[in-house]
Formats: structure tokens, sequence, C-alpha cells
């Protein structure tokens, strides 16, 4: 359970797992990160919300050598941008959505922008370039 007080700073640690994955960009498919969250707690007052689910973002940059990757999230009216994803073996979709509960009611999508850099991967101390494409 975390705590979150209006009178602290810090910070919080989302437990998940990632996973690459493609994605429809209209008529192009494009690379997405998607986090599979455990739920995550909050309690503020006399608030309590879990936040949990998947959220999906897109991984940049695609078809270039670089040294960092970033995970952009971006929201689309109520939902994130992107809320279907490919399956595991690229044979359908799934959908990837954040879910959110207030004070133990009924679950309702949650959506959220954020631009993270995702990796920075070294090797013996060195910083190594990284490829993200479509095979």
């Amino acid at each position: 359970m975390y705590r979150v007080s209006r009178h602290r700073s810090g910070s919080l640690l989302w437990l998940g797992t990632y996973h690459i994955r493609d994605y429809n960009a209209g008529p192009t498919l494009r690379v997405a990160l998607i986090i599979l969250l455990l739920p995550v707690h909050f309690e503020c007052s006399t608030l309590n919300f879990v936040v949990s689910d998947c959220v999906a973002g897109r991984l940049t940059p695609e078809n270039t050598l670089t040294k960092t990757l970033t995970f952009t999230v971006k929201k689309k009216g109520e939902d994130n941008e992107i809320i279907t994803v490919l399956n595991e073996e690229d044979t359908g979709t799934e959908l990837c959505q954040l879910k959110f509960q207030l004070n133990g009611g009924a679950t309702k999508l949650f959506s959220e922008e954020t631009t993270e850099e995702t990796m920075s991967i070294t090797q013996n101390g060195v910083p190594t370039e990284l490829l993200v494409m479509r095979l």
C-alpha cells in the first residue's frame, strides 16, 4: 500500500512488467512499450484510489541507432492514444487500457500523459547503441 500526503514529497514505485509490441498508427505499424501494472494503491485523507492494468506508449526513435529510447504516452479524449496493441504472436489485437477505482467504486478508464527517457544500456560501463525496428 502506498500512502500519498499533500504535505510530503517523494517517489512512488510502480511495479509491473514491460513488453515491446506493435500497434496500428493509421496505415502504419509502430513500436509500443506496454507496461502491465500491478495495482497501485493511494490513500489521501478521505480518498482511496487504485490504478491498475496496462498503459501503452510509443517507443522512439525507430529505425535509427540511438543510445537512449523515449516512451511517450498521450491522451485521446478520456482514454490514452494507444489502447490496442498486437498480441505477442502478431495474430490479433488486445486491449491495453489504464484503469482507475475511487473509494472502492466502479472501475473506470484512466488516462495519462508522460514522456520518459526509458533506456540507456551500457556494456562494461560504455553506452551501447540501440535499434528499434519492425522485422
